[in-house]
């Protein structure tokens, strides 16, 4: 028996006896012909079952965009890697904590809207990428930014330190009617703590901003963190009688028609 009997050889060759499946010697081509065939087969269903899954989590969702709405608020939260920033905006915009997180490069961001006054808010809320290599990016959407999210890392002592760089450079490049909350992230963590609560609040009574320890893992404050800077946006539109677009402190909701102008 030659080597084309077992089908090694190249094309079919009509002659071939089929193999014997008591034969001693494996046929190695078709068995890893099958195997690759279950693989394939497995692949297919695993990717369609995603894609499926996803679909029905978009529809679950509304779209931002179909939604109606009086005013947006650009809010930028701003932090070193690794202290949670976007896991505290998936706990906000979603509910949801855990899964895969992979490190932001630049810039991403999520929308919701919040109820102020009867008026529909949208918030856009921008995650920032924490390391140094990416701080000019994240710079060049402070210009237009209405509102700053601190966020540091209670179970870590330099990253509250190192908000002082970001601060200094929400001085040089945003509004100054731009609005900010310090955020410690991780008061699930008390017992890795090494930052605590009073020098949170020391740093926020420096700069004059709100403080708030929160916990993206059980939620704890996030929605007050959030929509605490969005009632303070709002105010300061209401203090300077702002309602229509104007400089960085809002972006009225362009979905709605235009009124034709006479001439």
């Amino acid at each position: 028996m030659g080597i084309g009997d077992w089908g090694l050889g190249i094309g079919p060759n009509p002659q071939s006896p089929i193999p014997n499946p008591q034969s001693p010697i494996p046929n190695y081509k078709y068995l890893f012909f099958i195997l690759f065939q279950k693989l394939i087969h497995d692949f297919i269903i695993i990717y369609f079952i995603i894609i499926i899954l996803i679909k029905m989590e978009e529809n679950d969702e509304e779209s931002v965009d179909s939604r109606k709405f009086d005013f947006k608020f650009k809010l930028m939260v701003i932090g070193e890697s690794k202290v949670g920033k976007t896991s505290v905006i998936k706990r906000y915009t979603k509910n949801k904590f855990g899964g895969i997180y992979l490190t932001t490069v630049g810039v991403d961001f999520q929308d919701k809207i919040i109820e102020i006054d009867g008026k529909k808010i949208m918030l856009q809320i921008w995650d920032t990428a924490g390391q140094e290599r990416f701080r000019n990016i994240a710079r060049n959407y402070f210009h237009s930014s209405n509102g700053f999210l601190l966020i540091y890392d209670i179970s870590e002592k330099d990253s509250l330190n190192k908000l002082n760089y970001w601060i200094d450079q929400i001085k040089l490049n945003a509004p100054e009617s731009a609005k900010s909350v310090l955020i410690g992230n991780k008061c699930d963590l008390n017992n890795e703590r090494q930052i605590s609560k009073e020098e949170g609040e020391e740093f926020a009574k420096k700069y004059n901003t709100q403080f708030y320890e929160v916990s993206a893992k059980d939620g704890t404050n996030i929605k007050e963190a959030f929509e605490y800077l969005g009632n303070e946006i709002y105010r300061e539109i209401k203090k300077k009688g702002k309602t229509r677009t104007e400089s960085h402190v809002l972006t009225k909701n362009s979905n709605k028609k235009k009124k034709k102008s006479c001439c």
